[in-house]
């Protein structure tokens, strides 16, 4: 979804990535039915913490504020967590994901951004059915110089079925309610609460060149991605709550557990 000419890289397989990605949230929505219908209420208590471990630390925190903006610094060991949970979102290998955030961020609403609900349809943005974004090398080059990044994009689909298969090993249902069922979850505030509703309906705190817009309602039910006019207007501040009225949930762990 990103282009880059003349540079050896696992990155450039990025068009055969995607299309992976795309048939593991197609795997994961299945097992999802599946197990909801042959489970009992207990395994429930798995999707919080899938959540929470993996679509907030791992994807809000760790893929989108502390990769693709680098908003704020922290510990390796940490570093190392935040960097790789992310990757049981099932969205793609983290810094692919990052890439093309960032060509969002310079594309915004506008004729080249990848998943503009002003652009194309919103129901393409909900689906993922993006447009191919278009990126120089200069804006990401940052990012393939860390192992970790790279290493976790080059093995990004072994690294998934090996964890799916431990965890079957246990018991079937516990990728299911742990990995499947909390990515469809965050797929849905992702893709379509932020990229479509945050930027139709809401308010706005700053004049940006966009029409990104904070919406209290995303913010709650996403646990801190719907202030995103205050993202937009400053992408590389890790805290969103910039009136100190507004609730940053993920700022506020950030701060007191990820900072240094």
């Amino acid at each position: 979804m990103f282009t880059r000419e003349n540079l050896t890289h696992p990155l450039n397989k990025q068009k055969n990535h995607q299309i992976g990605v795309r048939l593991l949230l197609m795997f994961n929505h299945i097992v999802a039915i599946i197990g909801l219908l042959y489970s009992s209420m207990w395994w429930f208590l798995c999707v919080p913490v899938g959540f929470l471990l993996f679509g907030r630390i791992g994807g809000e925190i760790g893929t989108h504020r502390y990769i693709a903006h680098g908003s704020f610094k922290t510990t390796k060991i940490k570093h190392f967590l935040i960097s790789t949970l992310g990757i049981f979102n099932c969205f793609g290998s983290p810094v692919s994901w990052a890439i093309v955030h960032r060509s969002h961020h310079i594309n915004s609403d506008k004729e080249l951004d990848p998943h503009s609900p002003h652009v194309i349809s919103w129901w393409k943005v909900w689906l993922i059915s993006w447009q191919k974004a278009e990126l120089q090398l200069k804006h990401y080059v940052d990012l393939l110089k860390d192992p970790i990044h790279i290493t976790c994009h080059k093995y990004y689909f072994l690294i998934i079925f090996t964890t799916f298969v431990l965890l079957s090993m246990i018991d079937w249902r516990l990728p299911v309610f742990l990995i499947c069922i909390p990515s469809c979850i965050t797929l849905f505030g992702s893709a379509f609460l932020v990229n479509v509703v945050c930027h139709k309906w809401g308010y706005r705190n700053f004049d940006t060149s966009d029409k990104s817009k904070n919406n209290w309602l995303v913010n709650d039910l996403t646990l801190g991605n719907g202030l995103h006019n205050n993202h937009h207007n400053d992408p590389s501040n890790w805290n969103e709550n910039v009136t100190g009225k507004e609730r940053d949930y993920c700022g506020w762990f950030i701060k007191n557990y990820l900072k240094i």
